[in-house]
């Protein structure tokens, strides 16, 4: 098995980007959408950012309160968790850590252990911010939970460069 996640470019959709984004904060973005087309969180991703926030990473919600929509999934669980994060400045070593947190706690809530987590598919989508909320780029990283960390860390790497 190859140590190398598949890799794209990636767009946010505007509507699901912070306003006026903080440096130093990772943002949750949603992943789903309404009928409506209005952007959502999945319910599991509800306790994320406060989890976070405890673990000591700058982890909130993208959306404010007021806005902010959760949408139910009722089944075992997705094939593969989606996570999207958004942030102002390059990818650093926190955004690893914070994947890698939401990994595992998307792991535990469905009774798996870290391994078991860190084997699973994933897309882990992130935003590279401008102070005026807009994003400047981002990527898509598909593959286990060990090969996307894998990969992100070789993104941080090359960006020291």
């Amino acid at each position: 098995m190859s140590d190398a996640a598949k890799t794209t470019d990636w767009t946010p959709d505007g509507a699901a980007l912070p306003s006026g984004p903080q440096e130093g904060r990772i943002y949750l973005l949603p992943t789903r959408s309404l009928a409506d087309g209005q952007p959502a969180y999945v319910e599991r991703q509800r306790t994320w950012p406060k989890e976070a926030r405890s673990d000591g990473l700058p982890l909130e919600f993208a959306m404010e309160s007021g806005n902010r929509q959760f949408l139910s999934e009722y089944s075992s669980g997705p094939e593969f968790w989606e996570v999207a994060l958004a942030f102002v400045g390059p990818i650093t070593d926190v955004i690893l850590l914070a994947v890698q947190m939401i990994l595992l706690k998307a792991g535990r809530d469905v009774g798996h252990s870290d391994a078991e987590s860190l084997a699973h598919p994933v897309k882990v989508s992130i935003a590279e911010l401008t102070f005026d909320g807009s994003a400047l780029r981002g990527v898509a990283v598909e593959g286990t939970g060990d090969e996307v960390l894998s990969t992100i860390k070789g993104i941080i790497k090359a960006a020291k460069k």
